[in-house]
């Protein structure tokens, strides 16, 4: 049985220590990355939210 879990941020660094984080306790990515502007999508520089899916094996 596997366990899914959403990771979300609104900071790069964050997010990417918290994908690190799931890594380390075994998580496996599912589909990839996105990246949501805040705000007016036509900037050419931004900031973003970031989610991604994980899932974890789970033994039953």
């Amino acid at each position: 049985m596997e366990k899914f879990s959403i990771i979300t941020s609104g900071n790069a660094y964050d997010f990417n220590q918290q994908l690190s984080d799931a890594f380390k306790r075994g998580a496996k990515l599912i589909g990839g990355i996105k990246s949501i502007p805040k705000g007016d999508e036509s900037c050419s520089d931004c900031e973003y939210d970031y989610i991604t899916f994980v899932s974890y094996d789970q033994a039953s």
